[in-house]
């Protein structure tokens, strides 16, 4: 499924509703551990999917985007082993 996670979710409230629902879809979570997620990742979708996924705070999860050129999907399975940035092991 394609969805729209490159979202500012700190531009206004209708984004905000968005990306929580959008992390709320994605990871299972209900709309209060969502919202606490996004905050987490200052409202970045995408931080916030991989922060949960990989089980890492928010620096980390950034640098596993940038290794992954900003592409989720291979974050999205726990199992597999995404490009890790450079200065991680």
């Amino acid at each position: 499924e394609n969805l729209m996670v490159d979202v500012n979710a700190r531009a206004c409230s209708k984004l905000v509703d968005r990306a929580t629902r959008i992390v709320q879809d994605v990871l299972g979570l209900d709309r209060p551990a969502a919202r606490a997620l996004l905050d987490r990742a200052e409202g970045r979708v995408k931080t916030a999917i991989a922060m949960h996924v990989r089980g890492v705070d928010r620096p980390t999860a950034q640098r596993l985007l940038s290794a992954s050129n900003g592409h989720i999907r291979p974050h999205l399975d726990p199992k597999s082993q995404p490009p890790m940035a450079e200065g991680t092991a």
